[in-house]
């Protein structure tokens, strides 16, 4: 077999192999989706409707429990309720929206009921928490919000 019949890729040009164009075509072409995909370092993404605040029943925080609010089409965000009652719901759906409010349960010991709650004395933050009444955790429950955008606060008092 002679070697003079075998064409060359790339004609008679010998300053670049075909291998140099394949790995110089990969860098371009990975240099162009990585300028392209975010990989920029911008800080950490800001949620377009973001709302916060505390959750009581009575001067109790909700510890644990969960807060949800549900949008039109049913579009739901959700947070937990931390140890001073605070939440914070990240991409809430804009407008008008139904807010529940859930115990988790069988998350530690028992919670004092409604009843308990009723005559006690606020103490330190986290100190103590409520069962939510189960009417809480269910739409329509009186509770319902209007998300407008950006950051907003609402605080959420829960009646036994």
């Amino acid at each position: 077999m002679s070697h003079a019949s075998v064409s060359k890729p790339f004609g008679h040009a010998p300053t670049i192999s075909r291998r140099r164009y394949v790995l110089l075509g990969s860098w371009v072409v990975m240099i162009g989706i990585m300028s392209g995909s975010g990989c920029k370092n911008e800080g950490p993404a800001v949620s377009a409707n973001q709302v916060s605040g505390k959750v009581m029943l009575g001067n109790v925080p909700a510890n644990g429990a969960t807060v949800t609010f549900i949008g039109a089409g049913g579009k739901k965000a959700s947070a937990l309720v931390d140890r001073e009652g605070k939440y914070v719901v990240v991409d809430a759906p804009t407008g008008k929206v139904q807010v529940t409010v859930k115990s988790m349960a069988g998350a530690g010991p028992p919670l004092p009921t409604p009843a308990q709650v009723k005559d006690a004395k606020a103490g330190p933050p986290g100190s103590s928490s409520v069962a939510v009444p189960a009417k809480y955790g269910e739409p329509n429950n009186g509770l319902s919000y209007e998300v407008k955008g950006g950051k907003e606060t609402y605080d959420i008092e829960l009646k036994p």
